[in-house]
């Protein structure tokens, strides 16, 4: 029998194994595989969001409005009647947000606060001609960047992207609005106002 050659029996002992030894122990992975899938999905949707927010805030500083004004102003032309609070359900954030955009609109003459005929507790929020001759001026070119963003994306993934936006939003907003429900019940039990 022909002797080990001493230069292979070196290499292969600092070879790794792909494969533990049998009497190795691996430790499994206490986080189930769908749990790391979401958190995962988390965390690149939220730097998505960054970056685009990146994007929208450089834009937007050659005019001197913060990204929260900006959407307020985009929804104020968009829809009409809009109140602070349907302004903060609809861009999901707080009537105090809200209304602080809608004071700094007002103060630049971008936006007025109307009362609401129907609802004199309520205050509408309006865009003025010098709103919208603003929004009219972003609006174009944030779409020119969004859709040359999209380019990149073929045309089918872009349609699958946006179904299963849809549909983690939609279960999402019903979870909340489930969640709404059961803490209203909780607490008209606790207050006595329940069966």
């Amino acid at each position: 029998m022909s002797a080990a050659n001493p230069a292979a029996v070196r290499a292969a002992s600092t070879v790794t194994p792909l494969l533990p030894r049998h009497n190795a122990t691996v430790a499994p992975n206490p986080v189930p595989h769908a749990a790391r899938t979401t958190e995962l999905l988390t965390q690149r949707l939220v730097r998505l969001l960054r970056l685009l927010d990146g994007g929208t805030a450089r834009l937007l500083d050659a005019h001197d409005i913060r990204i929260v004004e900006w959407r307020v102003l985009a929804q104020i032309v968009t829809v009409e009647n809009a109140t602070v609070r349907s302004i903060a359900e609809a861009l999901s954030i707080s009537r105090s947000e809200a209304s602080r955009a809608g004071t700094v609109l007002e103060e630049r003459g971008l936006a007025v606060r109307l009362e609401d005929p129907a609802d004199r507790r309520s205050v509408l929020l309006e865009a003025t001609a010098a709103g919208r001759g603003l929004y009219e001026e972003i609006y174009p070119q944030r779409t020119a960047a969004l859709g040359h963003l999209m380019e990149a994306v073929p045309a089918q993934d872009a349609a699958t992207f946006d179904r299963v936006l849809d549909v983690l939003i939609a279960t999402l907003e019903e979870g909340e609005a489930g969640a709404g429900r059961l803490r209203h019940r909780t607490g008209r039990r606790r207050s006595g106002g329940g069966s």
